[in-house]
């Protein structure tokens, strides 16, 4: 497998991954701050895991920062918005459909022929509402045949068919702001992730991204994900915000 260099320019900058054969271009505007960098993405490979290759750290999908010496992993939340499910049908088989209609006691022509008019929809350039969406959740959520692209979101698009997700759009605002002023990095998340140990980072690393991550305020759920996933048994020192106080 042949890395592929980063390389940015003032409007915006896009990303080439290259994985065997697979080449996924994902366009960032939030990297126009690292216009005149050129950033080395390393040799990705599926972590293949007992859920199909979901590539999750403590059950969350996550961005990896990966520096030299060190690892920063930002994890994903979702704001339970219902905006992805409400403008994509995902592909199911045959098969699955009726698993899950068995499953869940509905009838099977009725879950066949709703998915059908939803999928036709979508291959016409419509936008279709998932049939399996309640209101603005998901209700095959916890079932194992929930598609990989559901999982995965919203990792598994390209940031230019990701719209109106707050989610996604904070996520970035985040990972904008823990990468203000660092120059070498290389940037992985849960659809492409080389398998490693996790490096701590040094004391003072942990309080530089802590700092950057919690002046945005994120939720209290979120705070505990990012203690969870980057094993810090507590916050570090340098500030007790009003989140912290509320965990």
């Amino acid at each position: 497998m042949a890395s592929a260099v980063m390389r940015c320019n003032p409007h915006r900058a896009t990303y080439v991954y290259s994985c065997h054969s697979f080449l996924c271009a994902l366009q960032l505007n939030i990297f126009e701050k690292h216009a005149t960098k050129s950033i080395r993405i390393q040799p990705c490979c599926m972590f293949l895991t007992s859920n199909g290759g979901i590539m999750k750290r403590f059950g969350m999908i996550f961005t990896k920062m990966q520096f030299p010496d060190f690892d920063v992993y930002l994890p994903f939340e979702c704001q339970i918005c219902g905006a992805c499910c409400s403008r994509y049908m995902p592909r199911f088989s045959y098969r699955d459909l009726l698993e899950i209609s068995i499953y869940y006691g509905r009838s099977e022509h009725d879950v066949f022929r709703s998915y059908q008019q939803a999928f036709s929809l979508q291959l016409k350039g419509g936008k279709a509402r998932c049939i399996f969406m309640r209101g603005i959740v998901c209700s095959i959520y916890e079932h194992l045949l929930r598609p990989q692209s559901c999982i995965l979101f919203p990792f598994s698009f390209q940031y230019s068919n990701i719209q109106n997700c707050p989610g996604y759009d904070f996520h970035l605002q985040i990972l904008s702001t823990m990468l203000e002023g660092e120059n070498e990095f290389s940037l992985f998340d849960s659809s492409f992730c080389p398998e490693a140990p996790f490096r701590t980072p040094p004391e003072t690393q942990r309080e530089k991204f802590w700092g950057r991550f919690i002046s945005l305020r994120p939720s209290p759920m979120l705070v505990r994900k990012y203690l969870i996933i980057n094993e810090l048994q507590e916050p570090p020192v340098i500030a007790r915000s009003p989140v912290i106080q509320a965990i």
